[in-house]
């Protein structure tokens, strides 16, 4: 927690680096090369719809979260992925 001003860049992209590990598991859910379904879970807080003072790239993050599982919910639905 803290002022953006004060927040190093090193900080911010361990931030970053924490929400991207979730792109990894889109992918996952193959056999062979086919999709075979599943369910992708994405758990944020209330940091992802509403911004406090004194935690800039916590709520960047969490908002990136949002808009990321709202767009790979229309992009996987073809392939049975929720």
């Amino acid at each position: 927690m803290g002022a953006l001003e004060e927040t190093s860049i090193e900080e911010i992209k361990a931030q970053f680096e924490t929400f991207w590990r979730s792109k990894s598991n889109a992918g996952s859910n193959t056999h062979n090369g086919k999709q075979i379904g599943g369910i992708i879970v994405n758990i944020t807080s209330l940091g992802g719809r509403i911004s406090f003072p004194l935690n800039s790239p916590y709520n960047a993050t969490k908002f990136a979260l949002e808009g990321l599982s709202e767009s790979i919910q229309y992009e996987l639905e073809p392939f049975g992925i929720n």
